[in-house]
Parts: structure tokens; sequence; C-alpha cells
């Protein structure tokens, strides 16, 4: 249920400004794997970190509700999970999961 939901979430966060860059239309399954991957990829390249489909559906979602360009919502969600474990990190004695707008920060570090 959780994939089906970020699917959706991301699928409609795309077709709201990349119609004419996704060819028209809705995403298809392969468009949006593809650009959760490139994202994942980011993050891991910008702070080691691999965040699920999940966090990068609901924070692209919670950070372009209008849609935007592919490329910007890749750096600007690989940054704000970044961002995120950073500043959660740096709270000592925080407890719990990072959060960027009430999303979940779930994944896990990679060397």
């Amino acid at each position: 249920m959780n994939k089906a939901l970020t699917a959706i979430a991301l699928a409609g966060t795309l077709f709201l400004a990349n119609c004419s860059t996704l060819g028209g239309g809705l995403p298809t399954q392969a468009q949006i794997t593809a650009i959760t991957a490139q994202a994942q990829s980011a993050t891991q390249t910008a702070c080691g970190f691999l965040p699920t489909a999940q966090t990068i559906g609901g924070i692209a979602a919670s950070l372009f509700p209008n849609g935007a360009p592919i490329e910007t919502m890749i750096s600007t969600v690989a940054s704000a999970i970044c961002n995120a474990l950073t500043t959660h990190a740096a709270v000592r004695g925080r407890a719990g999961v990072a959060r960027f707008h009430g999303v979940p920060i779930h994944g896990h570090y990679v060397s």
C-alpha cells in the first residue's frame, strides 16, 4: 500500500510540471522507477545515505505540489534529505526518525 501511495504522489508531482518532458500523460512505472533511482543515487553521492522510494516520493510531493523539472526535483530532494539528516544528528539526544516537512526519512547509510 505504501509503495502504491508513493508512486501516486510522485506520479502526480511529475505529471503536473513535466507533461511535455515525459511525452504527455501520466509517467509510467518505469519512468517513476528511473527517477526514484536517480534521486537515491544523488542522495547517496551527496551524503552517503540511501533513502527508500517512499521517502523520496513523500518529500517530492511535499516540496513540489505543483510539479517541477525532474532535475530540480532530484537535486532538491537529495539536498532536503541530507540537510534533515544533518540537522537531526546535530541535535544531541534527539530520538526517533529524522523528518522533512513531516515526512519520515527512512533508508540507511552506505559506504
